[in-house]
């Protein structure tokens, strides 16, 4: 059974809320619903968190490749049209596909489907396809080396190792500090700089081979926590945005079906009594919001 809440209903001067059971026909349309809400939330969070972020990535890859580090503002926003809608985009799948793989196991009746770890960790692997070429487009502007189509895919095992593993200590870190009532900005912060701290080598690695770099030339060059007080900063300040956003995008997005589903209800309810919600009280039952 499926329910529906409605929050526009006023009775004596009081916000009052429906609760509507209906046929199990519309569970469809809420796994629907709620992938989509996903993924719009994820791309404004991820656009938002492009704008913090870019300057401090910038200067992390060029201590990363032991470059000389931009100082101009041209110099540090360099690219960033790219990642803009890059960004948008990954956050996008990146809520997306963790929705999407939890709904599928629950679905299939796969264990861990309400593990946060778990989720995290299958999710970083359909996401690793976009973000692979998507990072190296990023890195051969921020190093203002030509993009080369056939070197696309390059670091695409480092990619999904990174991105499993930072899936899983992020959505893991960030749903068990929610339960903790942390805000989740807070919450956003903490789980990404836990994730980051747990990958960073492998990040360092797979960003010199996606530079052009071989694997033992990346390996030799050492130093796999070069840049780290940078994507520090990036991770503390573009997190607590990202995941800002993130929450009042989803909640807004949340009450705007609520309020669509609330006028749905109401048709759908009415007859002749005077009183058409208590004529339909089997049916219906309310409670204060």
């Amino acid at each position: 059974l499926e329910v529906d809440w409605c929050v526009e209903e006023f009775k004596m001067g009081k916000a009052v809320r429906i609760e509507s059971v209906s046929g199990s026909g519309h569970e469809k349309r809420n796994v629907r619903d709620g992938l989509q809400i996903a993924a719009i939330a994820g791309l404004v969070s991820g656009m938002a968190k492009t704008l913090i972020s870019h300057p401090l990535d910038t200067v992390k890859v060029h201590v990363q490749n032991q470059m000389k580090t931009p100082k101009s503002p041209g110099s540090l926003y360099r690219g960033v049209s790219v990642p803009l809608v890059r960004n948008g985009v990954e956050n996008s799948l990146h809520f997306f596909f963790r929705s999407l793989i939890a709904s599928a196991m629950t679905v299939a009746g796969l264990p861990g489907a309400d593990n946060a770890f778990t989720v995290g960790f299958l999710s970083g692997f359909p996401q690793s396809l976009f973000n692979t070429p998507a990072d190296y487009i990023r890195l051969q502007l921020q190093l203002g080396k030509p993009v080369q189509v056939k070197s696309m895919y390059r670091g695409l095992p480092w990619v999904a190792a990174k991105e499993a593993f930072s899936g899983m200590m992020f959505f893991g870190a960030y749903e068990s500090l929610k339960r903790g009532s942390i805000p989740a900005g807070f919450a956003g912060s903490a789980a990404a700089l836990f994730a980051m701290l747990s990958t960073f080598p492998v990040d360092t690695l797979k960003t010199r081979i996606q530079a052009g770099g071989s694997l033992s030339t990346a390996t030799k060059m050492g130093k796999f926590s070069s840049g780290m007080q940078w994507a520090v900063a990036k991770c503390l300040c573009s997190n607590f945005v990202a995941l800002s956003v993130y929450e009042i995008t989803k909640n807004r997005s949340q009450q705007s079906l609520q309020v669509a589903d609330c006028g749905t209800v109401l048709k759908s309810k009415k007859t002749p009594s005077s009183d058409p919600f208590r004529s339909t009280a089997d049916t219906t039952k309310f409670s204060n919001a």
